[in-house]
C-alpha cells in the first residue's frame, strides 16, 4: 500500500475485518516523512496466522506535530 502525507506525521495503520475488529497493526504511532510512504501486508493476523479470504479495510491515521489529524480507509480483497 502506498499513501502520501502532506507533512511529517505519526502514523498508525491497522487492518480490520468488515466487522471493524483489528486483524493486524502494521505500524503504531510511527514517525513518517512527508511525501510518498509504502507499507506491505503479507495477509497474516497479529498472531501470525493467515487471514481468511474476504474484504478487509486498511485504516490509516496520521497526526502531525501541530495537532492536525487525518484518517482514511482503503478496501483490500484477500484471496487464498
Amino acid at each position: 500500500m502506498t499513501f502520501s502525507l502532506s507533512s511529517e506525521a505519526d502514523v498508525t495503520v491497522e487492518v480490520t475485518n468488515i466487522a471493524g475488529r483489528v486483524v493486524k497493526v502494521l505500524v503504531a504511532n510511527k514517525p513518517m516523512i512527508a511525501g510518498s510512504n509504502t507499507l506491505a501486508w503479507e495477509g497474516r493476523s497479529d498472531r501470525g496466522t493467515p487471514v481468511p479470504s474476504g474484504v478487509y479495510l486498511m485504516r490509516i491515521r496520521a497526526a502531525d506535530h501541530k495537532g492536525s489529524q487525518a484518517q482514511v480507509f482503503a478496501t483490500v480483497r484477500m484471496q487464498r
